[in-house]
Formats: structure tokens, C-alpha cells, sequence
């Protein structure tokens, strides 16, 4: 069994994956998150990362997450990646305006979330 974690840099869903991995000896996890892998992260997940695979990408790009499904042919997902920030959740991003000049919170938090569903 393959699951695929988004947001899985970040505290909470690096920490599922860890656990998911110590406790299912078979299994493989796949994290995608938008930020690089820090050597902090890399450290935390160095027990388990024979069968981890860490991908730098957004929940937003369809067709990342159409190559990642064929390639690494997940069977669960436990979709974390999230905008939280107070200020990024009103304001919109000039360089990637997104849809429509949305917030790229709600882009992320709305959209991410269909992309996965849609798969």
C-alpha cells in the first residue's frame, strides 16, 4: 500500500507520515508539499525514508498530480496541504494571481482539495 500526503512538510502531516510508515512495515508514503524539505524534516523522517518518497509540488498542478498517481501508484490519500496564515488568507498574490485574482488560500484550500477528489 502507497499513501499520498499533502502537505506532509509541514508539522502535523510529517508527523502522520512517520507514524503511518513505522506502523505499516509494507507500506510506502509519498509527500508532496509546495516548500523544500529542510534538513529538519529530512532528520525527523530519516527512520522511515527507505520508503519514503518527498516531492516538491502543489496540490494545484493537475497534471503533477496525474504523473505522481501513475507513477507511484498511491492507493490512500490524506490531503493536508493547506494555506493557514492569516494575512495570505485575505490577500492575493500579485506574481500568481490564480483564478481570477482569488486569494491563493482559497485557491489552495478549494481547489487543491477538487484536484485530489477529481483524481
Amino acid at each position: 500500500m502507497t499513501i499520498l500526503i499533502t502537505g506532509g512538510g509541514g508539522f502535523v502531516m510529517s508527523c502522520l507520515a512517520r507514524r503511518w510508515l513505522e506502523t505499516h512495515v509494507e507500506g510506502r508514503a509519498v509527500v508532496l508539499d509546495s516548500a523544500p524539505a529542510d534538513s529538519a524534516l529530512r532528520a525527523f523522517l530519516a527512520p522511515v525514508a527507505a520508503r519514503l518518497t518527498l516531492v516538491r509540488g502543489d496540490v494545484l498542478d493537475r497534471q503533477l498530480l496525474a504523473n505522481l498517481a501513475a507513477e507511484l501508484a498511491f492507493t490512500e490519500v490524506v490531503h493536508g496541504a493547506t494555506v493557514t496564515s492569516i494575512d495570505r488568507l485575505a490577500s492575493t498574490d500579485p506574481d500568481n494571481p490564480g483564478l481570477g485574482g482569488i486569494p491563493r488560500a482559497l485557491e489552495v484550500n478549494v481547489v487543491g482539495t477538487l484536484n485530489l477528489l477529481d483524481m
